[in-house]
């Protein structure tokens, strides 16, 4: 089972990858010798790329669903679901840690 992921807690993005926009999309890639799959690569749509680059170790998942309202014309319950459904994948792919 992968990690439980909660608003209440602060996530920064693992240093075994690595984010940046390229033309129109924005991918993030494993690092090779990191002990991840190197052979893929995961493409965001804007929305998630503000996330992912929102995730400093600083901000709590509330911050970041209060960010997504300030942003884009969306309910709180969506973005609520979508901040925990996204974290949540990217816990799944070992690509979140949980500050503590």
């Amino acid at each position: 089972m992968g990690q439980r992921v909660s608003l209440e807690a602060v996530y920064r993005r693992s240093e075994r990858f690595v984010g940046r926009r390229m033309a129109d999309q924005f991918v993030v890639v494993p690092l090779a010798g990191r002990g991840v799959d190197a052979d893929c690569f995961y493409t965001m749509n804007q929305v998630a790329a503000a996330l992912w680059e929102a995730l400093d170790g600083k901000r709590t998942g509330h911050d970041l669903v209060a960010a997504l309202l300030e942003r884009y014309e969306v309910d709180r319950d969506s973005a609520e679901r979508d901040c925990l459904d996204f974290l949540e994948s990217l816990a799944g792919l070992g690509a979140l840690e949980d500050v503590g």
